[in-house]
């Protein structure tokens, strides 16, 4: 009997951790990375009205397509996506997510050298904030990422290789975009789903 009052507290705590993950930092991580992205294509609405790119320009269509089926779809953003994507990718790529990168990839090569480098960048931004919403997700990826990137910025800078941000290393190892090309994917469906219902009501 005496080992009861334990086990009770022991649960109770650990009931206590979950409702604070889920219903407190779940919801929080969420709007955060709603947040960030709505900045984002703010950012981006601004840089096309100021001249930089062209509204129509099939490299600004995309890279603000993504971001809205991102926002559209920030609550699914999860590790166990992500590794699912991964997976996918490896055994049985899908070529409608290759033709979307391909399609971004070429049309940000025939901009200017200067609005190449917004472009990247929101591109590289956007990359960096799905990274962190994986990570900050799962309390392993938490330890890995506390334990992986120090030795990866000590084997940078023996090599005095080129220094690139932490955010986009993890980016590259959680292959975000695959989650970002998904998102688009399926909004996509959405849409068509959206637009077959008001045609046959």
């Amino acid at each position: 009997m005496s080992d009861i009052g334990p086990l009770l507290l022991t649960g109770l705590g650990l009931l206590s951790l979950w409702l604070v993950a889920y219903f407190g930092w779940r919801p929080y991580r969420i709007d955060k990375v709603r947040n960030e992205l709505f900045d984002l294509r703010n950012d981006l609405f601004l840089y096309a009205a100021e001249g930089g790119v062209v509204f129509d320009d099939p490299a600004y269509r995309i890279q603000r397509d993504r971001l809205n089926a991102l926002i559209r779809f920030a609550h699914i953003i999860t590790v166990t996506r992500a590794l699912i994507f991964m997976a996918a990718e490896r055994y049985r790529p899908n070529e409608r997510v290759q033709s979307i990168q391909q399609k971004y990839l070429v049309a940000v090569s025939n901009l200017s050298e200067s609005a190449q480098v917004k472009m990247r960048y929101i591109y590289d931004r956007t990359a960096t904030i799905l990274a962190w919403q994986l990570v900050s997700g799962s309390p392993l990826l938490l330890i890995a990422a506390a334990i992986y990137l120090p030795l990866v910025a000590a084997s940078k800078f023996l090599r005095r290789t080129p220094k690139e941000s932490t955010g986009l290393i993890v980016a590259r190892e959680l292959r975000v975009e695959l989650i970002e090309e998904q998102a688009m994917l399926a909004q996509t469906q959405q849409i068509d789903l959206e637009a077959f219902e008001l045609a046959h009501p």
